[in-house]
Formats: structure tokens, sequence, C-alpha cells
């Protein structure tokens, strides 16, 4: 075997490697997935997709000053509350 034919079936047995590595790869990455999926796990990409409702949600509720008013006078009642609790 010459030296060029040498160096050409190290590149080819190189290439080869690295192919099978990467298939091996994406089989593990494939499978890992799965099994996240199965066992309820959320993927980063579920929890960007909540994110993005949530956004959503925010930006169409919109609170009438009464509605805010309403909503500080329960909790400083709250807070009045536990303070009072908390002394007896």
């Amino acid at each position: 075997m010459s030296k060029e034919e040498a160096e050409k079936f190290v590149k080819e047995v190189l290439s080869e490697k690295e192919k099978q590595a990467k298939e091996l790869e994406d089989k593990i990455d494939e499978r890992v997935k799965e099994n996240l999926k199965k066992s309820g796990v959320a993927m980063k990409s579920d929890i960007t997709a909540l994110e993005k409702k949530i956004e959503k949600l925010e930006k169409t509720i919109s609170l009438t000053p009464e509605a805010v008013e309403e909503l500080a006078q329960e909790m400083i009642k709250k807070i009045q509350e536990r303070k009072t609790g908390q002394r007896t």
C-alpha cells in the first residue's frame, strides 16, 4: 500500500467513524427526548411556549382603576389581619 493509499484509507476510516458517532449521538438524543416526554418533564421549548402564552394573556388582561383599588384594599385588609393575628 502506497503512502497516498494509506492516507486515503485513514481519511475514509475517520470519516466513517465521525458519521457513526453522529448517528449514535442523534439516536441517543432522540431516546432521551422520548423518555423525558414520557416522564412528563417539561422541555425548554414547552416552557418557552408557556411563557409566550402568559405574556399574551398579560397583555389582554387590563384592570380598571376600580378593580386595582379593590385588590389593593383586599391586600391591605389581609396584611392588617395578619398583624392583628400575630399580636394576639
